[in-house]
Parts: C-alpha cells; structure tokens; sequence
C-alpha cells in the first residue's frame, strides 16, 4: 500500500526554513500595511493588503499542515517536534496581522465590494472582520493572548494528543497502545471486545487527572476569550464560524431528538441479530455478519473511480490523479497516527490524504470519504485565502456525498448477486455510521454544552466529567444499550473536545450527513441541474453562508423538513435491516 514521500512537497529543512521566513515577513508586513490603509482608505491599498495577508495565510496553512502531515506519520519525530515550534511562533505573528488587518477596517469596505467585482467575493470576510474588529482587545492584550495559547490551551491540547497516542497496557501477553485496543471494538470476537475496552479504561483511569486538567485547561481559556470577545456563550461562537443561522441549528437539532426511537430500534435489532437481549457498548460497532468481502487496496480503489466515473465523471479523473500522484498514505504502521483525514497544502495546490486500509468495506468507504474532502479542496483552489476557508457545517458535503455513492455502488453489486450476507453487512455498517454522526454526535453535543456551564463555575474532576458523560449517553442511547457498559471516558478519548479554536466541534459532522444525503435526494428533482448545483455548493462554500448558498438552489436550512429527508433516507434501510434480520432468523 502507498505512503507518502513528503520530500516531494519541501525537500529539504532549508525550503521548509525559507518559506517559513518568507510567511514571517508577510505578515509582518501586514501590519505596516494595515496601519498605511487605515490613514489612507482607498481599493488600491486594501488589495495590497490582502495581497500581503493572504501570502502569510496560505504560506502559514502549507508549513502547518505539513508539519502535522509529519507528526501523524511519527508523533515524537524529532524534526516535526521542532517545525511545530515554528509553527506556534508563526501563529503568534498570524493572530497579530489578523488583529491589524480588523482594526484598519471601516464600513467603507463593504462600499467596494458592491462597485469592485474583484473585492465583490470579499463581502463575507470583511463582515466578519469588522465584527471581529468590534470584538477584539487591544492590539497589545490580543498579542499576549496569542502567545498564552502556545503554552496554554495549545500546550493542554497537546497532552491529550500525547496521551492518546502513547498510552499502552499489557494485554494478552503484548504492549497494547488504545489505538490498538480500540481498533477491536470491531471484531467478531464478543470477549475480545469486552477485554479491550477493559484494558483501555485501564489507561484512561490511569492518566484521568492528567486529562481532566487538561480539559479544563482548555475550556477554562476557551471561556475566558470568548468573554473577551463579548460572546454571549460559546455556542454562539460555533454557529459564527459554522457560517448558519442559529434557527438552522435548532431545526438541526430538533430533527436529531426527534429520530432517537428510529435509531434505538435500529441498535434494538443489531442486538437480535447478534443474539443479545441487549446491546452493550462494547458490541455498538460489533459486525453483525460473517458477509462482506475482503478488499485489496488495488480493488477498493478501482471500485471508487467506477462509482464516480458513473456520478461525476470530472470527480472520477481528479481522484484517479490523487491515487496516481501519491497524495495518499494508507498503509497501517507503528507511529502511525489512528483514523484518517485530508489535509490541504495552498502553496502547491495538492491534498494529501492519511488513512489506515484494513482491507473492510468500511476502509474503502472511508478512503472515498477523505476523497471527497480533497475534491471539495480542488474546486476551491483557485480562489486566495479568504474567499477558499469554507466552514466545518459544509466541509462535510462531499465526503458524505462520496460515502454514498460508494455504498450504493456496494449494495446494488450485492443485490445483483443475491448475496445476502454483504447486503446485511454492508446496510448495518452504513446505518452504524449513521448513528455515530446522529446519535453519538448529539450526546457529544449535550455534553459540551453542559461542560462549558459547568466549567464557569469551577474545575471539574475526574468524578464529575465521567458522571456527565454517562448522563449524555443515556439521554441519547436511551435503554437500547445497556447503562452499565458505558464508556465514562470519552470527554478524554475524544480530542475534538481539546481543540483550542473550535469549541462544538461535533454537529457539523451530523450537519454534513444529513445535508449530503439531503442533496443526494434532489438528484431526481434537479435532474440535469444536479452536478451544477452541487458544484456551487461546493464551489461557494468559502465566501458565502450556508444558508444563502442553499437558499439560491431552493433549499431552506432553517426548516426541519429538510433534515428530516436525510433521516428518511436512513430509516428506510432500518426497515431493509429488519426485514434482512427476520429472514435470517427465520430460515
């Protein structure tokens, strides 16, 4: 299986150096600039400006993408060590340029986009700076802030990074790591799944001072800023970087309530299926057949370029280059960081994409899912910095909408065949990635927004985060999983929570399923104006909201009718499930 070469991107310490001390330079110059606009407001100066700011962006976004591209193949690399000093040095000179950048603005800008077509795809940003501006410190106290967070909410995040990577207990004879042991949550073996998840509470037992502190830590700062900042709470600092309406969210979430039972029932026939009276956690990703083929990697890719040679011929050229060009790393190896994602350089105008092939459906489905993040990077790649950055609610589009053509693809091959083990496999695996964005997202959603209330108040302990979590799940798993068996520890398993710029890092992912299934069901209904639309969407996402985007292709966010057409999608292969289970049991 291929893995990367990153020589081919900075070949030697001295190109990475030189670009490091060219972004420097860049946005050091943004504030002399920044300080000429702001006596002498006039378009020439404010592309210059921009220029300038966009340079040390897209410079400072290759360097640190690359160096977490080194760090996720060797997390003690001693040379990524050292590139992520200079790149917490880098982000301080960054938060400064973006401070003056805010500060030289006035409402005069917003004046030009209307008469300038090149500043015209600018109206977004120069909103939200000049809100920024409005909620900034001082030049001094936001350059201080910045330097904080290296050794603050970055140094906390860090930890738990640390911790997840290299904590490791004896199991079964050999030094396991808990991305090892939590890899067998997906094994056949029942026993072997309940001694895993054992053995990994070990460790977090083990480190849960460390982690609570370093929660804290980061949520502590986190609401000590957004104070600052004259944020009214700090979901309100989501839905501004999601680009949604706060409506859309409570629709959003309204919708996910409202399909509990549905998702309960699906878990309630996984358990029949499995020959349980009830699930318990350690069974939610259990496989329920013996069906479902190996897959080379060879075929899984072969698969993935037919499927969306038949969806979007364009798609199928781009993601053949990925595979041909060695963007991706899929081999699984000590060092080797868990998951998979995608990550975009703008210097060179390439993605690279980690993923850990295992040779199950779900790796093939979760290599097109990252294909599908580096697609959406592609038809952004042209425009600069701030019209390029889309947000988190639809960075998810075309991974989702990826996902499902390749399990569509999947399920008609098995249906043709009459293989009934692969329908079952393939259906209960896509309705078990349903629930994790659906159900689990929610009960990660209601734990954040209690911790937050909770940490303006005071630390919380061990104790008290492990209590909540359980609250959390029992809200959302209901009595479909068995109360006893809950994991206590996911606020430390989960380093979503630990991100230091992106607090509710969590309904986004069942925003982009539910909002790609939700275009996936107007192919029907736009018919030839399908693929334009959703190249729109995709190709808009960087310098307008999601509800203006989906507003001019006749979507509204803001109602609940359309989340609930992707839960119909999803319900409907509940029903497949049961009748396939039935049968099963019956014969």
């Amino acid at each position: 299986m291929p893995k990367w070469n990153l020589n081919d991107l900075y070949p030697s310490g001295d190109a990475f150096a030189a670009d490091v001390k060219q972004c420097g330079e860049a946005l050091e110059n943004v504030c002399s600039l920044a300080d000429a606009f702001s006596r002498n407001t006039n378009k020439e100066s404010l592309k210059a400006l921009l220029s300038e700011l966009e340079k040390g962006a897209d410079l400072y976004t290759t360097l640190s993408c690359f160096t977490e591209l080194t760090l996720s193949i060797d997390a003690t690399s001693p040379d990524g060590v050292a590139k992520q000093a200079e790149i917490d040095r880098l982000s301080v000179l960054l938060n400064k340029a973006e401070t003056s950048f805010n500060s030289s603005l006035t409402e005069e800008v917003l004046e030009y986009c209307k008469t300038d077509p090149e500043l015209k795809e600018y109206e977004l940003a120069f909103k939200e700076a000049l809100d920024g501006k409005r909620r900034q410190m001082t030049p001094e106290a936001e350059a201080i802030a910045a330097e904080l967070l290296a050794s603050g909410a970055k140094a906390w995040s860090r930890l738990q990074s640390s911790i997840f990577s290299t904590g490791a207990v004896d199991f079964r004879g050999e030094r396991k790591t808990i991305v090892e042991l939590r890899s067998m949550a997906s094994s056949p073996d029942r026993e072997l799944r309940r001694e895993a998840l054992e053995a990994e509470l070990k460790i977090w037992k083990e480190h849960e001072i460390d982690t609570a502190f370093a929660l804290n830590g980061v949520k502590g700062q986190a609401l000590t800023m957004y104070k600052a900042h004259k944020y009214s709470d700090p979901l309100e600092v989501s839905i501004e970087k999601a680009r949604i309406s706060r409506k859309t969210l409570d629709s959003l979430i309204e919708v996910l309530e409202k399909n509990l039972p549905m998702f309960r029932r699906y878990f309630n026939l996984k358990a029949e299926a499995l020959g349980l009276p009830i699930l318990a956690y350690y069974d939610i990703t259990a496989p329920v057949s013996d069906g479902g083929r190996e897959w080379s990697y060879d075929e899984a890719r072969n698969f993935i370029l037919a499927r969306l040679a038949e969806f979007n011929p364009e798609q199928r050229d781009f993601t053949e280059k990925a595979f041909e060009d060695g963007w991706i790393d899929s081999e699984p190896r000590p060092g080797k960081v868990g998951g998979a994602f995608d990550s975009y350089l703008p210097k060179f105008k390439e993605s690279r994409v980690l993923s850990n092939f295992d040779g199950s459906f779900d790796a093939v489905s979760t290599l097109a899912h990252e294909l599908g993040h580096a697609y959406h990077d592609s038809l952004v790649k042209d425009k600069t910095a701030l019209r390029r950055d889309y947000p988190m609610t639809l960075a998810e589009t075309a991974s989702t909408f990826n996902e499902f053509v390749v399990f569509r693809g999947a399920l008609d091959l098995a249906k043709k065949e009459g293989d009934r083990e692969t329908e079952l496999s393939l259906i209960e695996s896509f309705l078990g990635g349903a629930a994790q964005v659906c159900v689990d997202i929610l009960c990660r959603f209601y734990f954040e927004r209690e911790l937050f209330e909770r940490r303006k108040k005071g630390e919380l302990m061990p104790d008290e985060l492990k209590e909540l979590m359980r609250e959390c799940h029992r809200k959302t798993y209901g009595p479909a999983i068995d109360a006893a068996t809950i994991h206590p520890y996911m606020w430390a398993v989960k380093t979503h929570y630990y991100d230091h710029v992106f607090c509710f890092y969590n309904y986004p992912y069942a925003f982009g399923q539910l909002f790609g299934l939700g275009i996936y069901a107007k192919k029907d209904e736009w018919k030839e104006s399908f693929l334009p639309n959703y190249k729109k969407i995709l190709g808009e996402a960087g310098f307008r909201t999601a509800n203006e985007i989906t507003a001019d292709v006749g979507i509204d966010l803001e109602s609940t009718s359309f989340w609930q057409t992707g839960m119909d999608m999803i319900s409907s292969y509940v029903d497949r499930l049961e009748e396939l289970v039935r049968s099963g049991n019956e014969a």
